[in-house]
């Protein structure tokens, strides 16, 4: 027992020398004591710190595949048209009623003209060309509602029961409503059109034009055949040679030659848009269904030809202009003066525009010429 004491002592004094040389040479350099770690523990360290990156990069790759999922009907809508192939329950005058109807699918809300259902739930079902036709007795098919492709997606709301809560995804950028037999087309809004409207200098000239050459019309219910021929002869009649391509026609019922502006598909189709925001329908009147004596108007392989005409001597004058904005909705009715000759107040153009992402700003959903 005194031998193992005796032992130990010597070995404590052995480490007291050896701490009190190390101390007065870091006196002597005046360098403080500094504890080296082991390279080992460091290592540890620097491992158990890299699951942490990883664990936070992980979180952001799951973000962006969350945000890359989502479903491609989230977004702001708008009611621009309806079918109703068949037998509805609706009137024309309350289906025109959900023309410019606001929507909203969300993953927190689904929202209809200042309605909100939170959470909503979405279920979605893919339906075949031919399911979706069966299902509507082939009075509604892909090509009557202009869907490509093989299939679509029908999502329901279950947790609501207000019009929008069921549709069919047909694009990206298009829904179809269907309620009480009527099938209602949306559109996606995009960010410009979700922007305060503002009808500029260039927006206020082109509706100077719009009230000599563009039909009245009362919303896209009322775009029949009358008004497709007269939106096509109106937008092209007073061409000047410096405007449009004009060429020679024989009207033999006329006893000679006409003047004509050709002008193709393509530019009208492009003109349609921009004007009223919607596709020029398959209208196509052939040259042997004219009737005798009419200022020509017809279609022949690819090309439009429009008489040449005047235009009885208005003046239109910008007047007033009125933004409403609403929730998830902009709107604006701009109104125009007319003075005929001497008479200064003889008339009014009244146009309901909304924004668009076009070189005009706008689109027009309505025309009203009162005398």
């Amino acid at each position: 027992m005194k031998k193992y004491c005796l032992m130990l002592l010597t070995v404590m004094a052995l480490g007291l020398i050896g701490c009190g040389d190390r101390a007065s040479e870091e006196a002597d350099f005046g360098v403080a004591s500094v504890p080296i770690e082991d390279e080992s523990q460091e290592q540890a360290e620097a491992d158990a710190g890299a699951p942490g990156e990883e664990e936070a990069q992980q979180e952001g790759q799951d973000l962006e595949k969350t945000e890359a999922a989502a479903p491609s009907y989230y977004g702001h809508w708008k009611v621009v048209d309806f079918i109703a192939p068949g037998i509805t329950a609706l009137s024309t005058k309350e289906m025109e009623g959900y023309i410019a109807l606001p929507l909203t699918y969300g993953a927190d809300a689904f929202e209809l003209e200042g309605k909100v259902v939170e959470n909503p739930v979405y279920e979605e079902t893919v339906v075949s060309k031919g399911e979706f036709a069966e299902s509507f007795q082939n009075q509604v098919t892909f090509e009557s509602l202009a869907i490509a492709g093989d299939s679509v997606i029908s999502v329901s709301v279950v947790n609501a029961a207000a019009f929008g809560s069921s549709f069919y995804v047909a694009d990206e950028n298009t829904l179809y409503i269907p309620m009480d037999g009527v099938f209602f087309k949306a559109v996606r809004q995009s960010e410009e059109e979700m922007k305060p409207f503002e009808l500029t200098e260039k927006g206020k000239n082109f509706l100077t034009d719009m009230c000599r050459t563009l039909p009245d019309f009362e919303g896209y219910a009322t775009m029949d055949e009358e008004f497709w021929w007269n939106f096509l002869f109106y937008a092209y009649t007073g061409a000047s040679p410096d405007e449009a391509e004009l060429v020679q026609i024989p009207r033999e019922d006329l006893g000679f030659e006409e003047t004509v502006v050709k002008v193709s598909l393509e530019e009208v189709e492009a003109y349609a848009k921009l004007v009223l925001g919607t596709d020029l329908p398959d209208f196509k009147p052939a040259f042997e269904d004219m009737p005798e004596g009419q200022t020509a108007c017809f279609y022949r392989d690819g090309y439009y030809y429009i008489g040449v005409s005047d235009f009885p001597n208005i003046q239109f004058t910008f007047s007033d202009v009125t933004v409403y904005e609403e929730r998830f909705d902009t709107f604006a009715w701009a109104t125009y003066s007319m003075r005929m000759e001497d008479e200064e107040n003889a008339g009014t153009v009244t146009f309901h525009l909304y924004p668009a992402d076009n070189e005009n700003g706008f689109t027009i959903a309505s025309k009203t010429t009162e005398w």
